[in-house]
């Protein structure tokens, strides 16, 4: 029989050796950080093209730049980012957002007024035909027409979000890093289609596919605020050109540090990139998932478990000095028996991310509520409904933007909405795109029964539900039910009665 425990106790001595070397090799091979070559970066860039046509102006034109795919690595993409300016001739000047021909520049009159006096028409009743496509490829069916769920113009923070019509597994999502992490000095890559080289190819073998996007390579010169811009960025010394911007600039590893966005006339040596900073708060702030580091080989974790439990059985045999287990063995036994519940790490996730929620004490960002003042109004939990205090009670609920899903009681007074929280009771955060200081007031005439919109002066508008454009200072009467938009429908409200 000594025997017989002689031979159990090198298994199990075998049994722990291989537990060991199995999970090191788990944890060195499973804990890997996921990098790529900056070159291989190529695999997320999409081009970007958007034309516009006004008959009655006899004015027509198109535009191009540059994508990159957001979201998780290995899952089909959804969303695209790119500059505000990229896609703003397409989609912000039919909101009358923006005029891309220069009209009052040339003219000396706005286009609306001219309009307007020429031919008694209004912008809205102008036949407009625009159109923003995303292409993988120069075939005529590669392309997805999507939709802008995010717009900021190039004096804000010049950044767009563009939803596919379908997610797909074209592109691969890029990896985001913190921007504060940024050296000066380091080495980064810009990629994009820039338009000269478009020039100097043979139109034939022009693709914009993944082989034409364009590969440069710099380092990081300083982090600056550029004049009349309201955000941050690298000053670097790769190339870019016309068409490069709404590029990613990547790091060594293929994170994304930045989005190539402005050149200078003057040194084709200083180009500038919004830092990533900027694009993760606009994230968080729509909702969108991204990761900012995942793992190489996650597959590979399994292994540490499968050590842990061979380590496990051997000592297990190790200890076991008769045919009968000892308390000891036993106790073992019983922690080897709940090792298979152990959870695998996943790295990196941002808190909106599908099913991944994590607390802010791991690291991970999380969107601040912005301030609401208690003056007029009541704020309420985006869980729960607003209280409700008899028949008939007039309020105001957000149902797209930063207070979606937030109900506020106009029985208690006006609301005034906009950015400066010493005149505004329903305060918006500082770099919301498109909100002013003090954008728009929403009260409730009793004796009337009716709602009461009135634009203050705003820069980008007040808007009705069927796109009527406010004239400032003058009230607009409004029935329960109807919805308003202040600048475009990502700032979307509606009045009723509960």
């Amino acid at each position: 029989m000594k025997g017989k425990f002689t031979a159990l106790k090198v298994i199990g001595l075998i049994l722990a050796v291989l537990g060991i070397a199995v999970g090191i090799l788990g944890a060195v091979f499973g804990l890997q950080k996921y990098s790529i070559n900056p070159a291989d970066a190529r695999n997320s860039v999409v081009w970007i093209k958007e034309t516009l046509s006004v008959p009655e102006l006899k004015a027509e034109g198109a535009w191009a730049g540059t994508g990159w795919a957001v979201g998780t690595p290995g899952e089909k993409v959804k969303y695209i980012v790119t500059n505000g300016h990229v896609v703003e001739q397409a989609y912000a000047w039919p909101k009358g957002l923006d005029d891309p021909f220069d009209y009052e520049a040339k003219n000396g009159i706005s286009f609306e007024k001219a309009l307007k006096e020429k031919t008694g028409k209004s912008l809205s009743q102008l036949k407009m035909k625009a159109e923003i496509r995303v292409y993988f490829s120069q075939s005529s069916n590669d392309y997805s027409v999507p939709e802008v769920v995010y717009f900021s113009g190039p004096s804000e923070k010049d950044i767009a979000i563009l939803k596919l019509e379908e997610p797909t597994n074209k592109r691969i999502a890029l990896l985001i890093k913190n921007s504060d992490q940024v050296q000066v000095g380091e080495e980064a890559t810009a990629l994009g289609f820039p338009g000269v080289s478009d020039n100097v190819q043979d139109p034939e073998t022009i693709n914009h596919g993944v082989d034409d996007v364009t590969v440069t390579k710099g380092i990081v010169s300083k982090r600056v605020k550029p004049n009349g811009r309201d955000y941050d960025s690298f000053q670097m010394d790769a190339s870019i050109n016309h068409g490069n911007s709404g590029g990613p600039l990547v790091d060594k590893n293929g994170y994304v540090i930045g989005m190539n966005t402005l050149g200078n006339a003057k040194d084709s040596n200083m180009n500038y990139a919004i830092v990533s900073n900027e694009i993760i708060d606009v994230l968080n702030a729509e909702r969108i998932g991204y990761q900012t580091s995942a793992l190489k080989n996650p597959a590979l974790l399994s292994l540490i478990v499968v050590g842990i439990l061979m380590l496990a059985g051997g000592i297990i045999m190790l200890v076991i000095p008769s045919g009968k287990k000892t308390a000891a063995a036993g106790a073992v036994a019983g922690a080897a028996a709940g090792m298979g519940a152990v959870p695998q790490p996943q790295a990196g996730v941002n808190p909106y991310a599908a099913a991944q929620q994590r607390p802010v004490a791991q690291g991970y960002p999380q969107q601040a509520a912005a301030p609401v003042a208690a003056a007029g109004v009541q704020r309420q939990a985006p869980s729960q409904p607003a209280a409700v205090q008899g028949q008939g009670r007039p309020v105001l609920k957000c149902i797209k933007g930063q207070f979606a899903g937030k109900v506020f009681d106009l029985s208690r007074g006006k609301v005034i909405l906009g950015r400066d929280p010493a005149s505004c009771n329903l305060v918006f955060n500082k770099e919301t795109p498109g909100i002013s200081s003090k954008h728009c007031q929403m009260s409730y005439d009793a004796a009337s029964g009716s709602f009461i919109l009135t634009d203050l002066g705003s820069s980008y508008g007040t808007y009705t539900g069927n796109g009527k454009k406010l004239e400032p200072n003058v009230p607009e009467r409004l029935a329960a039910g109807d919805v308003f938009y202040l600048a475009d429908e990502n700032v979307k409200f509606q009045i009723n009665k509960d």
